[in-house]
């Protein structure tokens, strides 16, 4: 096949491109030559087309041509710089590795694919892209960015730092905290590092406070002490027996000493604050040691002596018991004014609450006292007149009362009055009542023991057919003697 040559011309952006285009036979070795002629100097690249294309460059420069995209800028050997673009070819073959056997290439005003790229030539600037679609850098120490579409974009800054436009660390360099006492400082790779621990407390990174917050300790004088949120020592508590690491304990100051509730045992108070028990005592226990022969409290009877023990531990002698002693006491068998008989003897209740007997009686005793003796009473009035009185076997009543009396203007002569029934004696005394209207007798009496007695006889007179109408009573004395 004959050798065909095919030349065109373009101009872009002010500069002059020159494209000549050699077609050989299938088989053969094709060439491209690409001409740039800048504002001060040219470039001529030649690119193989096919499958085993070669170039060549000339001395003056290069241009890049690339498959499907647009050549890089040419530049020249002056100290001017030329710039020249070309279009994207279309129908090339791609070269594989500068074999030979290359196929015929397509027609195409543009680089076919497969040329090698241009490197810039000496003397000029070569032209480039922003970034690589993809790649990955820091603006500043906090704020990555992404190459994207041959433009850097900016992501969400970094809470802490940017390493090679990723997110690093876990925390900001030159920042401090504290993890418990341990005071910490972030260092240039975004990490912590602990640094000696506090003796205290740890605040904002620092050590500070004389004690590390709620720390309890004791003070001289049993004082609990606490450490505040400020690390300073409070006082909180005044220990009334004893202070154990800031807790006020115990149940009383060691060594000191006490009796047990038995007051027997001896008691002394340990180093913790608690009470032990000694051996129990013989005798009395006293401010916490035993004393004397007995237990102080403890009762006895000394034959009829009641005894108690002193809080010295020494037996201590009571009244003697009337009748009898008992566990170290006389029974209490009555209370005072209380009265009683025990056969014929009366009994009263003395100071010591004890029974006292009385003198036995001669007829018979009732409620504490010995009763009249029966019989006939003799006795006188302070008339001068004769006087009796009938009390009953038992004592207990007076069946009888009989008297003389006169009176001026009523009877100037002795007159006699006689009353009879049942009268008791209650609580040694004696009421009597009886005869008529004229006069009307009232006999009152005491028995003073149980064979005498004393009294008054009262007459009042009344009535229509009484001859000593509106005459007062009358109030005669008499006293008698039992048989």
């Amino acid at each position: 096949m004959t050798a065909r040559t095919w030349t065109r011309g373009r101009e872009l952006a002010g500069i002059f491109i020159t494209l000549s285009l050699g077609f050989g036979a299938c088989g053969s070795t094709g060439k491209q030559t690409l001409e740039v002629i800048g504002a001060a100097g040219s470039a001529t690249e030649t690119a193989g087309v096919g499958t085993a294309g070669e170039s060549s460059q000339n001395t003056a420069g290069q241009a890049a041509a690339l498959a499907g995209s647009s050549a890089a800028a040419g530049t020249g050997s002056s100290d001017m710089t030329g710039t020249a673009v070309g279009s994207a070819g279309q129908g090339g073959a791609q070269a594989n590795g500068g074999g030979t056997n290359a196929s015929a290439g397509g027609v195409s005003d543009a680089a076919g694919s497969g040329g090698k790229p241009a490197q810039a030539g000496s003397g000029g600037t070569a032209g480039a892209l922003e970034c690589t679609n993809g790649e990955k850098r820091c603006s500043g120490p906090k704020t990555p960015q992404t190459c994207t579409g041959d433009q850097w974009v900016s992501t969400t800054a970094c809470p802490f730092m940017c390493v090679d436009g990723k997110c690093m660390g876990a925390c900001a360099p030159d920042s401090v905290q504290c993890d418990g006492k341990v005071p910490q400082k972030c260092n240039a790779a975004g990490v912590w590092e602990s640094e000696t621990a506090c003796p205290s407390m740890c605040q904002d990174g620092q050590c500070t406070g004389q004690c590390a917050v709620q720390a309890k300790r004791c003070q001289s004088g049993n004082i609990a002490q606490t450490c505040d949120a400020d690390g300073n020592w409070q006082d909180s508590d005044q220990c009334p027996y004893m202070c154990q690491s800031g807790e006020c304990i115990g149940e009383c100051t060691p060594a000191a000493k006490q009796c047990a509730d038995d007051d027997k045992t001896p008691q002394t108070c340990s180093a913790a604050g608690e009470w032990q028990n000694g051996q129990p005592c013989a005798g009395s226990c006293n401010n916490g040691a035993c004393v004397g022969d007995c237990q102080a409290g403890d009762k006895r009877c000394a034959d009829m002596v009641p005894q108690t023990c002193s809080s010295a531990g020494m037996w201590e002698s009571g009244t003697p018991c009337g009748r009898e002693c008992s566990d170290g006491e006389c029974p209490q068998d009555c209370s005072a004014s209380d009265k009683q008989c025990y056969m014929k003897i009366p009994q009263s209740c003395d100071a010591s609450n004890q029974w006292a007997d009385g003198a036995e009686c001669d007829s018979s005793c009732v409620s504490g006292v010995c009763m009249p003796n029966s019989g006939t009473w003799t006795g006188d009035t302070d008339q001068g007149a004769t006087l009796q009185l009938d009390v009953n076997d038992s004592g207990t009543q007076v069946t009888r009362v009989g008297f003389e009396w006169s009176l001026q203007g009523c009877a100037p002569a002795p007159s006699m009055a006689e009353l009879t029934g049942s009268f008791a004696i209650s609580n040694d005394a004696l009421s009597a009542m009886g005869g008529g209207s004229c006069p009307k007798i009232v006999v009152t009496g005491d028995f003073s023991s149980f064979d005498a007695v004393g009294g008054k006889i009262t007459l009042t007179f009344s009535g229509a057919d009484c001859a000593c109408t509106g005459t007062g009573p009358k109030e005669i004395a008499f006293s008698a003697a039992a048989p």
